[in-house]
């Protein structure tokens, strides 16, 4: 009798599991639109660096229904996850400098950066109107008028961006989404080790619905939400040479003694193994290209520097 109620119980659990399935599916498509998540080249970062750069990701959209011309379109909510925390800048409570860009703004037609239109309410999103399922839908997002471009709010290890129009393009080529000037701590991931692999910073790409400026709900599936967008490496290397020598010093070969002020007690300072200051600069080199970042130029769109 035990091993037959147990029997019934696994059925139960596989019944339920099997339940489960179709529910998850069915809240993935909008009207059968599909969208790959890809990252660019993932950059290599600094080990030591609290706010690095990490890679954009580009989510493709393809097929589907556009909604009718002069309809809003529904909105969702797009999130990333990192395995590390997310250090973009504040530039206020919550919104960040990270930002997710719809059909890459300043790509032709539209390549005025006054042609931009920036979601002036990301926290809770912009009402865009469709143009229908015609050829003018491939520049719905360049027509000067829909938002295309998002601030993202940061929470902890994710950043999310509200209220996403999402319109399939349907047979008139794709529709880009693309998350940006995301930044990460990268020192909180395991550098190289005996192994010499790199760490990876790893985003997983979701999306939900969501009561955007439309006040309608969307969302759609994701292929490939998981990418790597940073390989983490050891950027700074220093060590301690003698005066006059290239060639690093041991531990057993330093001896530096304690001074007081500029001055050291006695005669222990004409007998000082070691000159740090000379010896530090020349001692920290880069450990890979281009390490050392300058600041760029400040960014047009959202008034920060990159």
């Amino acid at each position: 009798m035990a091993d037959f109620r147990r029997c019934i119980l696994a059925f139960a659990v596989v019944a339920l599991l099997f339940g489960l399935l179709p529910t998850a599916n069915a809240q993935g498509n909008v009207n059968g639109l599909i969208c790959t998540a890809n990252a660019a080249v993932p950059p290599t970062l600094r080990g030591e660096g609290l706010t690095e750069l990490v890679g954009d990701i580009v989510l493709t959209c393809q097929g589907g229904t556009p909604v009718p011309a002069g309809s809003a379109i529904p909105a969702a909510n797009i999130q990333v996850f990192l395995n590390t925390q997310v250090t973009s800048r504040l530039l206020s409570s919550s919104l960040s400098e990270a930002i997710l860009t719809i059909d890459e703004p300043q790509s032709p037609p539209n390549v005025a950066v006054s042609q931009v239109v920036l979601c002036t309410t990301p926290t809770t999103g912009c009402t865009s109107i469709g143009t229908g399922n015609v050829p003018a839908n491939a520049n719905e997002f360049k027509n000067g008028t829909n938002p295309n471009v998002y601030q993202g709010q940061v929470a902890g290890n994710s950043v999310f961006f509200v209220g996403i129009p999402i319109d399939p393009p349907g047979t008139f080529g794709s529709r880009i989404y693309r998350i940006t000037n995301v930044r990460a701590n990268a020192n909180a991931v395991s550098a190289p080790g005996a192994n010499g692999i790199p760490g990876q910073i790893i985003a997983l790409v979701s999306a939900s619905p969501a009561t955007g400026g439309s006040g309608l709900t969307s969302t759609f599936s994701i292929n490939n939400p998981q990418v790597t967008v940073g390989f983490v490496e050891t950027s700074l290397t220093t060590s301690i040479t003698a005066v006059g020598s290239t060639t690093a010093l041991t531990a057993s070969g330093i001896a530096i003694l304690q001074c007081v002020s500029n001055r050291c007690y006695g005669n222990r300072h004409r007998h000082r193994t070691v000159e740090l200051y000379r010896a530090v600069p020349d001692g920290i080199q880069d450990a890979y290209g281009d390490r050392f970042r300058h600041h760029t130029a400040t960014n047009s769109w959202l008034g920060v520097q990159l």
